[in-house]
């Protein structure tokens, strides 16, 4: 539109600006280009354009020192719309056929959501994967803030990784997969490892390198096999974890839609489908036990390899007939009404704040307990169950199950001593709850089992649940700061001392829990003792209620003084045999070697330097006396000992391993040190077991 020229102003003219894009963007215009056209599409040279008369080099604008539009040119006009249309058609093509669904199936669900992708999606799930769509009905605010915390727990383990690309509706998690990549695509050859991308050191190239793994220089050896021009697909191992709630989808009480995708256009999407199928059916299990989902999937992708590759080895039909209509004949795109189900078992408490929880009633507590009892009565069938079950017979506490039942069901403190590894943080809990699912003795158990850190409630809970043949999370379960482990079917749960004296701030009487038991109780802390002051006025109030306390090294006399007349049950423990190896030893074996000049290594003057480097050529360090050196005291520090005397303390190891316990800085921790350690565990020639697990302990600053 026209505008009157103002006599106090000059009119100017200002030339139209060329745009100058980086080189990041000029990429991601291309990319969007090339989803819009195809991927063959290319960009041609500035001249092969032709000037269609519109005379853009001659367009300006009227300026008097605010912007006014002089006149409006439509550019996009001799575009058609139904071409816009069409490219749109087919990038939702493309992009619904990444998740492995047959194209004619794509074009006929774009076709009846009239081209909405998120609805289309939803319709080919709900059909490949045989579920009901779900209403969009308004969904319980508590569910809402339920979701939102486990978004929150997921994002303080994964951080960057996860993302919530539409709020309360789509999370996508990135995971990198391997062995998923290896099973469809080639192995990139003379690919240098990705964390190492130094020049190699011409010395060690050469033979050796004083500085060996401290040196800045790589010491890998890249074969040259002629295919360096090669470029490496950063997209090969990347994969997405989508999670979609749906309008009216009242996870975790219904399945979320849960679908795996891979990065790399290389890898088929007929594999991701059947991946999806599998991340499918965990939802729906999780969701029968009215569970979150996430964390078991994602621990489904990185840790169920064998259970994933094995299915995809698979011989494997079509999930869905290509052939065969989405939809009856004559639905016309039309939603089919879901029936009504029966009357749901469970409701929320009342009131707002985050601290709502969900609330069973009677009739669902019933009914889950009495399948829990049915599952249990089936295990001995299963053949995982029956092999832990004969691994659980030789553990000395099995040996005192019937004791430990009887003098439970008769106290209501019963104090348990065993020696480590007679199985009494595992078994202990197992012996009540499988005693209560065979009797049914109570109407309903729930045992709680305090540990003192939150690797070992996790650890325990993870054996507990791999001996009864289950996941985490069915009838054992855990939960720790930030993280929560259980459902409706938990009976069994472990947790830190913090968790439960959380729960006693919102239910002081623990009306629910029948049995709570407190491990290694011998760890004082402010926490524990003042568990046990609560539970101890807990006592008159809950007559029902039992509480075990348990610990390796227990002092009975001074809890049968603050818990009078109850009994203690002794376990004997079982030893295994155990080779201390000290660390001159460990050096002198894994072949360690730490230079004067590592950034780990104590700094040295040039006298000691000189020193050092005396000793290192000396033949003999046995005739310490006569070149008038004292003998090294024996409970003298090795960081207060001169370099000599250091030298004649470990002179019956090599001079390297005497030059590496000098060197060694007491007051800082080396890394390259017990990376080379372990690596000497695990692959070294030596005469012990190279099966179990490896623990190291580390200092909690800085950890």
């Amino acid at each position: 539109m026209e505008s009157e020229s103002d006599p106090r102003y000059p009119q100017l003219k200002v030339e139209m600006k060329t745009l100058t894009l980086s080189d990041q963007s000029t990429k991601m215009i291309l990319e969007t280009l090339k989803n819009l056209h195809g991927a063959e599409f290319t960009h041609k040279d500035q001249s092969a354009y032709k000037d269609n008369g519109r005379k853009l080099d001659r367009q300006y604008w009227t300026d008097r020192g605010n912007l006014v539009i002089q006149g409006r040119i439509d550019y996009s006009s001799s575009r058609e719309s139904s071409g816009a249309t069409q490219e749109m058609t087919q990038f939702a093509l493309e992009k619904l056929e990444k998740y492995g669904f047959h194209q004619n199936h794509c074009r006929e669900a774009l076709r009846i959501t009239s081209g909405d992708m998120g609805g289309a999606y939803e319709l080919l799930m709900s059909k490949y994967f045989n579920f009901d769509l779900f209403k969009p009905t308004n969904v319980d605010p508590n569910l809402l803030e339920e979701r939102s915390q486990e978004l929150e727990s997921i994002r303080s383990i994964y951080e960057h990784c996860c993302d919530e690309k539409i709020p309360k509706q789509l999370w996508i998690i990135h995971l990198d997969l391997p062995y998923l990549a290896d099973l469809y695509l080639e192995k990139p050859r003379n690919r240098r490892d990705q964390d190492d991308q130094r020049e190699v050191c011409r010395f060690f190239l050469r033979g050796r390198c004083r500085f060996s793994r401290t040196c800045k220089w790589s010491h890998v050896r890249v074969p040259r096999t002629g295919f360096e021009h090669i470029p490496v697909d950063e997209t090969r191992d990347k994969f997405d974890l989508e999670i979609r709630f749906p309008l009216g989808c009242k996870y975790p009480l219904e399945p979320a839609i849960v679908s795996l995708t891979a990065v790399s256009k290389e890898f088929p999407a007929s594999a991701a489908l059947r991946v999806s199928r599998l991340l499918m059916e965990e939802s729906k299990k999780c969701a029968a036990q009215e569970q979150p989902c996430v964390f078991v999937l994602v621990d489904l992708l990185k840790n169920s390899q064998d259970e994933i590759v094995a299915e995809l080895k698979r011989p494997c039909p079509p999930l869905y007939d290509p052939d065969r209509s989405l939809l009856p004949q004559g639905m016309n795109g039309e939603s089919i009404d879901e029936p009504e189900g029966d009357e749901s078992d469970h409701m929320y408490s009342e009131g707002t704040g985050p601290k709502k929880q969900l609330i069973h009633t009677d009739s669902s507590i019933d009914r889950i307990d009495t399948k829990l009892a049915e599952d249990f009565k089936k295990k001995p069938q299963s053949r995982q169950y029956s092999d832990m079950l004969n691994f659980r017979r030789e553990l000395p506490a099995y040996q005192k199950m019937r004791d430990i039942i009887e003098i439970v069901r008769a106290n209501q403190v019963t104090i348990i001593s065993g020696e480590t590894g007679c199985g009494k943080s595992t078994q202990v809990p197992q012996f009540l709850l499988d005693d209560w699912l065979l009797n049914r003795v109570n109407e309903h158990v729930e045992i709680i089992c305090t540990q003192p850190r939150k690797i070992s409630a996790i650890g325990v809970a993870e054996r507990v649940a791999a001996e009864r043949a289950e996941r985490v999370g069915e009838s054992v379960g855990y939960q720790v700061r930030l993280e929560n482990r259980t459902s409706a079917r938990t009976r069994l749960m472990f947790c830190t001392t913090g968790i439960l004296l959380r729960r006693l701030e919102g239910d002081p009487k623990l009306s629910s829990i029948s049995h709570v038991v407190v491990d290694e109780v011998h760890e004082r802390s402010s926490e524990s003792d003042f568990l046990l002051l609560v539970l101890k006025d807990l006592l008159p109030v809950r007559t029902d209620l039992k509480i075990l306390l348990m610990s390796a090294t227990l002092n009975s006399e001074l809890f049968l003084d603050y818990f009078p007349g109850s009994p203690v049950i002794e376990i004997p423990g079982r030893t295994f045999p155990v080779d201390q190896i000290f660390l001159e030893d460990a050096v002198h074996m894994s072949k360690f070697i730490l230079e004067e000049y590592s950034p780990t290594a104590k700094r040295l003057g040039k006298q000691h330097s000189r020193e050092l480097e005396m000793a290192m050529e000396a033949e003999d360090m046995t005739n310490l006396p006569i070149k008038g050196i004292m003998y090294p005291h024996p409970k003298t520090p090795d960081e207060h000992l001169p370099i000599k005397q250091l030298f004649y303390r470990y002179k019956d190891y090599c001079p390297e391993t005497a030059k590496a316990m000098f060197l060694i800085d007491s007051e800082r921790i080396d890394n390259d040190l017990i990376e080379h350690i372990l690596n000497f565990i695990v692959e070294g020639d030596h005469k012990y077991p190279r099966i179990g697990s490896i623990l190291v302990f580390c200092p909690a600053w800085e950890r």
